[in-house]
């Protein structure tokens, strides 16, 4: 390994000094003093630039109060918040613990286990409404160190990673295609300081970003930073071969002074470095070792190209477009409102309480109460009729339609036929609505003259029925 190594050393050196005898020898001094050196001076500048505001990985998010957030009303949204709460409480637990004064351990350390306690009571004692519901081997585990009364610092920290997997898993997937994820992308491209690797990691805004570098001359710029980008993140799952064999592909297209296109200014001192960091003695290159001039680069766009692509068409419509949808979504509440901390048996953990067959039977029973309430009342109004001015028995009570409600301070009320009908003036509201449905049963009437016909049946069968059970309450109460 070590003589492969070497080999590779001398002829990247080999390549490069006699490049650089041949190259440097046709460029201008003044070219050479415009030439951009990515390895130098980044100390004071680049190395602290800023880091990728949006949230495109669970670390990123959760680090992030401004993403999580969001993430905070997703999770609420999906009935789930009392994992962003065990997580967040946990955090917390962890930070105090960590920053326990030598002088007042012991006081500390009674204080931390009584949160432990309170933490284990609310999140993982299985007969709590917030629970989140860990594996059984380890519930097991965190009940017997709560048991033993004894402080452990990491009695949370497998729950803890349990948690953040979840997250990883199943909800971060859900929350990318969120409506909450596009307003909290809305949030960070709108900032002025908006960073350009978000901008880089939306293929949108990246094709655009690449013409206009095309158009500067900078293309191989962008290109340079992506490749790096991509191969960080294959970094950890690839074999050691494939990572140097990948990694000596960028330094030769980029950094190579044989790559007289798309080369990129490095000094003798910073391309050593660089070979040093990819020709490791373990024949595995470092995972940073292209990360200074990644940084570099990035600063470079952002200097040259950011603030002239921010007044772009292409970025201003796709802000656009992100208010739009933004703005026409729609959030459905939940069925029952918010999270009952108080239900704890109803769902089980192979459905939900709320499901559709049983919203449609929740609907159909709230439906026949308001019509068995409105019933009652008219029977009880027909048997007052009945005693201030009594008819003749063989006269059939009033149809539904003749029968008339007591206007009152509602601004509507429902039939005994289970109809909405507004008690306000409604003109100004429904004219258009009005013209729409009357262009509509216009067209009914001539093209579906049998739905019609249905309609007006199960209407008078509805009718007939009530007059019916109408009749019967009237003959037993003039019994």
């Amino acid at each position: 390994m070590n003589g492969r190594v070497n080999n590779l050393l001398h002829k990247i050196r080999r390549s490069a000094s006699l490049e650089h005898e041949e190259n440097w020898a046709t460029t201008s001094k003044s070219d050479a003093d415009k030439a951009l050196d990515l390895g130098n001076g980044l100390d004071a500048g680049v190395l602290g630039s800023k880091s990728c505001q949006l949230a495109h990985n669970v670390d990123r998010l959760l680090s992030d109060s401004s993403a999580l957030s969001y993430f905070i009303n997703f999770m609420d949204s999906c009935d789930k918040l009392n994992l962003v709460k065990f997580w967040m409480h946990v955090d917390g637990f962890r930070a105090s613990i960590a920053n326990i004064p030598q002088n007042s351990r012991a006081t500390a350390e009674k204080m931390c286990q009584l949160d432990a306690v309170h933490i284990y009571k609310k999140y993982i004692d299985q007969d709590s409404p917030s629970t989140i519901a860990i594996p059984k081997k380890l519930y097991n585990k965190i009940l017997a160190k709560i048991n033993a009364d004894i402080f452990d610092a990491q009695i949370f920290d497998e729950a803890h990673l349990f948690v953040k997997e979840l997250f990883e898993l199943r909800f971060f997937p859900e929350f990318l295609g969120s409506i909450y994820y596009k307003k909290h992308e809305f949030d960070v491209l709108l900032r002025e300081e908006c960073d350009l690797m978000d901008i880089l990691r939306i293929e949108s805004l990246l094709a655009g970003f690449l013409e206009l570098s095309a158009e500067s001359g900078d293309g191989h710029w962008v290109e340079m930073v992506l490749s790096v980008d991509t191969w960080e993140k294959q970094w950890a799952n690839t074999a050691d071969e494939e990572t140097l064999e990948d990694a000596m592909a960028i330094y030769n297209k980029f950094f190579s002074m044989q790559a007289a296109r798309a080369r990129i200014p490095l000094s003798d001192e910073s391309r050593k470095a660089l070979e040093s960091r990819i020709c490791t003695e373990n024949g595995r290159p470092h995972r940073d070792a292209f990360s200074r001039q990644k940084l570099s680069a990035l600063e470079y766009l952002t200097q040259k190209l950011l603030h002239q692509f921010r007044q772009s068409a292409v970025f201003q419509s796709y802000l656009n477009e992100l208010s739009s949808t933004i703005i026409n979504s729609i959030e459905l509440p939940r069925i029952g409102g918010r999270r009952n901390e108080k239900r704890a048996s109803s769902v089980t953990s192979s459905g939900r309480s709320d499901s559709l067959p049983s919203l449609i039977t929740q609907h159909q029973r709230n439906t026949e109460k308001m019509v068995s309430c409105d019933e009652r009342k008219q029977s009880e109004c027909s048997s007052a009729s009945l005693t201030d001015a009594p008819h003749s028995s063989t006269e059939p009570p009033p149809t539904p339609s003749a029968t008339p409600t007591k206007k009152s301070a509602r601004l509507a009320e429902i039939d005994s036929m289970g109809r909405y009908t507004p008690l306000y003036d409604t003109t100004f509201t429904t004219e258009r609505e009005n013209a729409q449905s009357k262009l509509k049963m216009t067209l009914r009437r001539y093209l579906d003259k049998s739905g019609l016909r249905e309609e007006e049946l199960a209407e008078e069968v509805a009718r007939t029925i009530i007059a019916d059970i109408q009749t019967m309450v009237h003959s037993a109460g003039s019994t």
